[in-house]
């Protein structure tokens, strides 16, 4: 009994610091969702977030830019 008891205590410590590690990464991501919008035939990326009631579009860049590629990868 004793080893079972250990066992799970060890698997408690582990998946304990495994949630401490994904809340981490997820609160490092940009808040909100890559937009990408088209204007003049070209694709621009933008980061929707809510604010309050309104929804505002924060610029990244064109879509073949590194900014942008660099979000397109967290996500």
């Amino acid at each position: 009994m004793s080893y079972l008891k250990s066992v799970l205590q060890e698997e408690y410590e582990r998946l304990k610091a495994l949630v401490e590690k994904y809340n981490d990464e997820i609160s490092a991501l940009p808040h909100g969702s890559i937009s990408i919008k088209k204007r003049n035939r070209k694709e621009y990326v933008y980061l929707a977030y809510r604010k309050k009631e309104n929804v505002k579009f924060e610029y990244i860049g064109s879509i073949s830019s590194e900014k942008s590629k660099k979000y397109s990868k967290k996500s």
